[in-house]
């Protein structure tokens, strides 16, 4: 038993040994793997690397687009007729211009429901940390619009102007944190976070130059509606987007023709009233987007979208045009044109191997495509320029009496 035992170990050491192939098969597969292994590093190291530069270049420029804007433009300071508005009643308790004051309202339900939703079993369906910090700051500086706007319009004067502005630009700032993370970078957009709103208040300070907070205020309305349009999202229901920076547009157009809307509407509200309410449908949009939208399955942007829809509507109608025939009714042996108002149904028959329609009662006339009289026109004229004979009377007789025999009703 045990001689056989060693033959046996002894016959397998021996093919281990004398096989070069089984013997070095499963080192060149490890050794393939180590290459793939390392290009994929080296991939993954290289888009690493590409991305970082992207964002620093991205950074820089923003920075460099600041710094010649605050070089070129004029300072620009705060005008003392902005505190004059145009509805300055008191309607009921004695509010001074109460109007402007209680339109701040909707801006506290729809923060405080905008927060309670963030952070209520997670409603909103947020998947990142930094997503729930950018829109908790988001509905938090919507809430803070009601009382900072509220207590400037109770007594509008630079002091109180402060309080306006500077829960706006906590709002703004978080918005252009919430695109970079869903349309950039997850990480880029959290890190920005507070970077952002951190300039956003200090453009406030300066009073005497409205030139950081112009920039803080209408940077994100012109980036963000083409962000929204261009860069493909991480979310559906991105319209809600385009929405959202509508009312806001109309909300900038009704500030600045206060005066003249309170005269349109016979002093019964001001432009500056609707402009709340215009702006207060800001975040009600964007909650709503939040509610409904899911992960996008295929990240394509709007543009490509509409494009899609764009081609699929102009082959459609090239389609209808393509298969819709104009049909005239042209004489036989002239080729002329000749429109037949007949009542009576027409009547199919063939003509020389070509379908044709023919009206009962001309049997000299038949209906042809209008794509075929180009084609009826061009015989008929090499046919007078060959110098033949026209047909005879026995001739258009005997083509008469063909027709009546091929003709058959329509199926």
């Amino acid at each position: 038993m045990t001689k056989r035992m060693t033959s046996l170990r002894l016959r397998s050491d021996s093919n281990s040994t004398t096989d070069p192939s089984r013997q070095g098969g499963g080192d060149e597969s490890e050794e393939e793997k180590r290459r793939l292994r390392r290009r994929r590093r080296r991939r993954q190291r290289a888009a690493m690397d590409v991305s970082r530069r992207k964002k620093w270049v991205a950074w820089v420029a923003a920075v460099t687009i600041f710094v010649v804007l605050m070089l070129v433009t004029p300072a620009i300071p705060q005008n003392e007729e902005y505190h004059d508005f145009a509805d300055q009643r008191r309607l009921f308790l004695g509010i001074p211009n109460t109007l402007n004051v209680i339109s701040n309202i909707p801006f506290f339900f729809v923060g405080v429901v905008g927060l309670i939703l963030c952070h209520y079993k997670n409603y909103f369906r947020l998947n990142s940390q930094g997503e729930l910090w950018s829109w908790t700051l988001f509905f938090a500086g919507v809430t803070a619009v009601a009382f900072g706007s509220s207590y400037y319009h109770l007594k509008p004067n630079d002091a109180t102007l402060v309080w306006d502005r500077l829960p706006m630009t906590i709002a703004f700032t978080s918005i252009m944190a919430i695109f970079i993370i869903e349309r950039v970078d997850d990480r880029a957009g959290t890190k920005s976070l507070a970077p952002l709103v951190i300039a956003g208040a200090l453009s406030i300070m300066f009073f005497d130059d409205l030139r950081p907070y112009a920039v803080i205020q209408f940077v994100p309305c012109i980036a963000i509606p083409v962000m929204a349009i261009v860069i493909p999202p991480m979310y559906t229901h991105s319209s809600y987007w385009l929405w959202a920076a509508g009312f806001y547009l109309l909300a900038k157009v009704e500030e600045a023709a206060d005066k003249p809307i309170y005269k349109w509407t016979h002093q019964i509200v001001s432009g500056h009233t609707l402009k709340h309410l215009a702006a207060a449908m800001v975040p009600v949009f964007l909650a709503l987007m939040l509610a409904k939208r899911t992960v996008e399955p295929e990240r394509v942007s709007l543009f490509q979208r509409w494009k899609v829809k764009l081609v699929a509507v102009r082959e459609t109608r090239f389609n209808k045009d393509r298969n819709t025939v104009d049909y005239n009714y042209i004489a036989l042996g002239s080729g002329a044109v000749a429109e037949n108002h007949a009542t009576a149904g027409p009547t199919r028959r063939a003509a020389r191997g070509k379908t044709a329609w023919a009206a009962p009662g001309s049997m000299g006339e038949v209906r042809t495509p209008r794509r075929n009289q180009l084609r009826l026109s061009s015989a008929a004229a090499s046919e007078e320029e060959a110098g033949r004979p026209p047909r005879s009377a026995a001739d258009s007789r005997r083509k008469k009496k063909r027709a009546t025999l091929h003709m058959d009703t329509p199926t």
